[in-house]
């Protein structure tokens, strides 16, 4: 554990990141990049470091940025297309961050881990995970390892989608299909993220009124 230049202890973060790539992203796909990259640029900033595990999906799932640490993480770029294989990516991204946290030395882990996932739609082509179970895997990280998730999505009720997920309410973001609410959405997943990395252990931030104000019209 690190301070800042203001006092305040920021943890390390092992930081993973699920971004949609489905076709309904085209119109907000530099907005979504954009806020990707601002979202990251803003944890490097904090003190404490980490690593970074991004990955993306459509109806296929890719490995973007594989465990780096975050000051060596790249530009992201973003090219919408295909469906919302939105189960299938939640269950991938979070077997893989466990495997790599495990073949981490211990000393190296970092001391928080966050996941946060972004969609712009609904489920609509995964083959190996159910809601169930992904359910039962976020639970059971949240409960046993402490691990917390963050759920940011348009085009529904996320709190809603979220709580059939296992994603505390407060940890969960609906955000308007658009530029300006994408944007806003990003940057109010930093200041969550940055406020569990410097909150007691099993903290839970909450997004504010003013997060939700400024994500919706």
């Amino acid at each position: 554990m690190t301070a800042d230049p203001t006092g305040t202890a920021t943890t390390s973060v092992a930081l993973a990141v699920v971004v949609d790539r489905s076709g309904s992203m085209h119109s907000i796909a530099e907005d979504a990049e954009g806020g990707v990259n601002a979202f990251v640029a803003e944890q490097r900033a904090q003190p404490g470091g980490g690593r970074l595990l991004l990955t993306q999906f459509d109806d296929a799932f890719d490995v973007v940025v594989d465990w780096v640490p975050l000051d060596e993480a790249p530009e992201y770029s973003l090219a919408p297309r295909g469906r919302t294989a939105l189960l299938d990516a939640w269950g991938r991204t979070v077997v893989l961050l466990e495997e790599r946290l495990e073949t981490t030395p211990v000393g190296e882990r970092p001391e928080r881990v966050v996941v946060v996932v972004v969609t712009d739609g609904l489920e609509n082509a995964s083959v190996d995970w159910t809601r169930k179970g992904v359910e039962e895997l976020t639970n059971r990280k949240q409960e046993r390892d402490g691990w917390q998730f963050v759920f940011l999505a348009a085009g529904q009720d996320a709190i809603a989608t979220a709580s059939a997920l296992g994603v505390p309410a407060g940890a969960s973001l609906t955000y308007d299909a658009d530029g300006r609410g994408t944007r806003a959405a990003y940057a109010a997943a930093s200041r969550w993220v940055s406020a569990a990395r410097a909150g007691a252990p099993g903290a839970a931030p909450r997004f504010t009124e003013e997060d939700r104000s400024s994500t919706t019209r």
